[in-house]
């Protein structure tokens, strides 16, 4: 069967259309359930892990859903000062802390160790406190920045950014995440401003 030229036009019309709803229906769900801005930028930026946007408040599975977050005085200050905060929290013979912290020194982020580390990739712009919530002062931070608010755990990292809104937008994750991720959430935090 040979179609004539307009069968061809017709069949050429119809799957444009068809190809046009798939590729606009994708751009509309990575929108809707990605925090990257375009379809081409979630291929530069993967993410593994649970994120999916910046919290303003506790997020639902907290303790304190819907509250207002008290960030502590240091938190504000580094923030007027810097673009992003990144906080990593740890404890003396936490295998998972020492694996991430390994972790993150393999792909070039940090140097030193959990209790003298510094941040060598974005110095200019993110702060990195790394603390042993073995220290009173460090453990009252864990508790603010909990996912969840029970049950402390380590490691558990925080990145902190200042929104286009004014306020700030963090995002907390519980246990051990690999440097990639680190980097992602850093990426997409920067690009806010």
């Amino acid at each position: 069967m040979v179609l004539s030229t307009k069968q061809w036009v017709s069949v050429i019309i119809i799957v444009g259309l068809l190809a046009g709803g798939v590729l606009g229906g994708a751009y509309v769900y990575v929108q809707d359930h990605s925090s990257v801005p375009c379809l081409g930028c979630l291929g530069l930026s993967p993410l593994s892990g649970e994120f999916e946007d910046w919290w303003i408040e506790y997020p639902e599975d907290h303790s304190k859903a819907g509250q207002e977050v008290g960030h502590p005085d240091w938190v504000l200050q580094e923030l007027k000062e810097k673009e992003m905060v990144l906080i990593f929290f740890w404890q003396v013979a936490c295998g998972p802390c020492e694996d991430q912290w390994e972790d993150m020194k393999d792909e070039g982020l940090v140097s030193g160790t959990e209790q003298d580390g510094e941040l060598e990739k974005y110095t200019d712009i993110v702060s990195l406190y790394s603390l042993d919530i073995g220290k009173p002062n460090y453990r009252s931070a864990l508790e603010t920045y909990d996912p969840q608010g029970y049950n402390l755990g380590t490691p558990t990292t925080t990145f902190l950014v200042t929104l286009h809104s004014g306020e700030i937008g963090w995002y907390s994750y519980k246990g051990q995440m690999d440097a990639d991720t680190v980097e992602s959430i850093l990426t997409i935090g920067l690009n806010i401003h």
